[in-house]
């Protein structure tokens, strides 16, 4: 019914009002991700309803980066591509959410300029130490490497998967192994303890 979109602009307002709250009180600046709806890169209003957003907050578009699944690409690939390319003009840095979750294809990652590319918690989710999964992971990794776009893992729940991947050169990673979601202020409050 499309009220995913009201959804994804309000999570957007709040990400921009932390980053200006914390801006005021001093702290270093650091990226926020924010999930995105595929039916945005078919709004017309959708980038300027970004640019009101950030302007609003006085916050810079880089420390934004907008997750979008790999499906965002199975209809009109021109016109995803000319919006992604519109919000790197505006600033923005743009993730593929979830990749390997479904049916992924190369082709999106070759027509898609992408900034950062998701890892699926499915990509951990192997018991045995197979070498197919290991190669998989690995060549992922590097692909993204070459294409320019940093990683991320996403379901990290152990060290061993974290050695894992801090051995394949993984940029990034996130999960229960380093905390579990908290409300806005709770991650603040633990920021402001390692000062």
């Amino acid at each position: 019914n499309g009220f995913i979109t009201r959804l994804d602009m309000y999570m957007l307002e709040e990400a921009c009002r932390c980053l200006a709250d914390w801006h005021k009180m001093g702290y270093p600046a650091v990226p926020v991700a924010v999930n995105q709806s595929r039916i945005f890169f078919y709004d017309t209003e959708y980038l300027n309803k970004l640019e009101e957003i950030v302007r609003f907050y006085a916050v810079d578009p880089s420390l934004i980066i907008l997750e979008v699944t790999e499906t965002v690409a199975m209809n009109n690939l021109v016109q995803i591509k000319t919006v992604i390319a519109r919000l790197h003009a505006m600033g923005f840095k743009v993730s593929m959410d979830d990749f390997g979750s479904g049916y992924s294809s190369l082709n999106t990652l070759r027509e898609l300029h992408v900034d950062e590319i998701k890892l699926d918690r499915e990509f951990l989710s192997f018991q045995t130490e197979s070498w197919r999964d290991e190669a998989i992971i690995r060549n992922v990794i590097h692909l993204a490497n070459d294409l320019s776009a940093s990683t991320v893992a996403e379901g990290i729940e152990t060290e061993q998967q974290l050695e894992f991947l801090k051995s394949l050169s993984c940029d990034i990673g996130q999960g229960y192994y380093f905390c579990r979601p908290v409300p806005a202020a709770d991650f603040f409050q633990a920021v402001a303890k390692l000062r």
